[in-house]
């Protein structure tokens, strides 16, 4: 990691503008109360925690925030005494790695550990977080049933943190290892009332589950993965050269000549998913991977199962409060949200899908076959033609460099 970002200070509860999660910690003593944090964000989308019991001294549009989950949620309840919050900025996908659970690299902001820090202070260190796609898949499955909930906007509804396992700290403690709770939250710019993460979480959802399947094998022209939003994606293809026809896209050739090297490629367009439906879409996924590492298992058997009925915990109690009563049933829709002046900014989607490429999409491509095929003195030619290469994930035939060297505007008759 890098230097540390300043001094350790303690966070005041003035500066969180947003909530973003309630987590709860064991107790500091065996048969006492349970400890939780309010953990926000300020002006800035710099990530704050501070302890419940200063709750009152929130803003009034975090208080409110912080009132409207306690209706709809539980506090996420953890079994760590060192619990970090990781701002993620940035995910790198390390290529060329052999089997489907490639290494995942995130680079970010992490502050910890809790609830140590509440009083010795804290301060942001930059860095990078190794794990695997497997770990970001099973982490975004247990934080999207425990993600913070604000009212339904054109932004969305939750904040989902992604728990990662997280290592000791190496002070030759044998306390087990710490728990990460990785915020993929969207760039602060034109987002001033808005902190929902609902797109960017199911952006980072989409783009690690398409590269693992096709890592699998999987052809994703034919089956793709579903995005996000449908209408960014098709706004991304038709950029790209793309026409579209109901759910189909069909990429344009330019003109007569161009289309003999460069064919007409069609593919299904995917469906729209909501995080909920990638959560889905990851338990067959996981399954293909091969069973869980260690760090994950341990991981699983220390965050407590979603309760099913949620428990508004005391906003400004200071002291121990008895076992309060649950929540009235919420309702079956959202109410509805008054139309907003600013249009959301959908996020913008990952590269289209990969397409299977057409071997005789041509009578130009099937007439160098045959030549290759019937010519004796040239080998390699035919064994290059032969063996597929990959590209971008599609098996495609590979044509000799010679061939684009031809001025030809009229491709030879094919030989008898």
């Amino acid at each position: 990691p890098y230097p540390a970002l300043g001094a350790p200070r303690v966070d005041d509860p003035a500066w969180i503008e947003h909530v973003i999660a309630v987590v709860s910690l064991p107790p500091a003593t065996a048969g006492g109360p349970r400890r939780e944090l309010v953990v926000g964000v300020d002006a800035g989308h710099v990530i704050r925690a501070v302890p419940m019991t200063e709750a009152r001294h929130l803003p009034a549009r975090a208080f409110g925030e912080l009132e409207l989950h306690a209706q709809e949620g539980d506090a996420l309840q953890l079994t760590t005494d060192e619990l970090y919050l990781f701002d993620l900025q940035i995910v790198e996908n390390v290529p060329d790695v052999p089997g489907a659970d490639d290494p995942m690299y995130l680079y970010g902001v992490i502050r910890g550990p809790y609830p140590a820090a509440l009083e010795a202070g804290v301060c942001g260190v930059e860095g990078q977080l190794a794990t695997t796609r497997g770990g970001v898949l099973r982490g975004f499955q247990l934080g999207v049933p425990r993600a913070f909930r604000y009212a339904p906007s054109a932004y969305g509804s939750r904040c989902v943190p992604i728990l990662l396992a997280g290592a000791a700290r190496g002070d030759g403690a044998t306390a087990p290892p710490g728990i990460v709770l990785a915020f993929p939250l969207a760039p602060p710019l034109g987002r001033e009332q808005e902190i929902a993460n609902d797109l960017v979480a199911a952006q980072l959802a989409h783009d690690v589950i398409g590269a693992t399947r096709r890592d699998l094998g999987d052809d994703l022209g034919v089956d793709p993965v579903p995005v996000p939003s449908r209408q960014a994606y098709e706004r991304e293809l038709v950029a790209g050269g793309w026409t579209i026809a109901g759910d189909v896209a069909k990429r344009k050739t330019k003109g007569r000549f161009g289309s003999l090297f460069t064919p007409a490629a069609t593919q299904r367009l995917p469906a729209e998913a909501t995080l909920p439906e990638y959560c889905a879409l990851v338990d067959p996924l996981l399954k293909r991977l091969g069973p869980p590492s260690l760090d994950q298992v341990a991981l699983h058997g220390r965050v407590r199962d979603v309760n099913p009925a949620p428990v508004a915990p005391s906003l400004l109690g200071t002291s121990p409060s008895p076992p309060r009563p649950a929540a009235p049933p919420r309702p079956a829709a959202p109410p509805p949200v008054p139309p907003r002046a600013t249009p959301p900014r959908p996020l913008p989607p990952s590269a289209p899908p990969p397409v299977p490429a057409h071997r005789h999409a041509s009578e130009f491509s099937d007439w160098i076959e045959d030549m290759f095929r019937e010519r004796d003195g040239h080998p390699r030619e035919r064994a290059r033609l032969a063996q597929p290469s990959r590209v971008h994930g599609t098996t495609r035939a590979r044509l000799p460099d010679w061939i684009f060297d031809s001025s030809d505007t009229v491709p030879p008759k094919r030989p008898r």
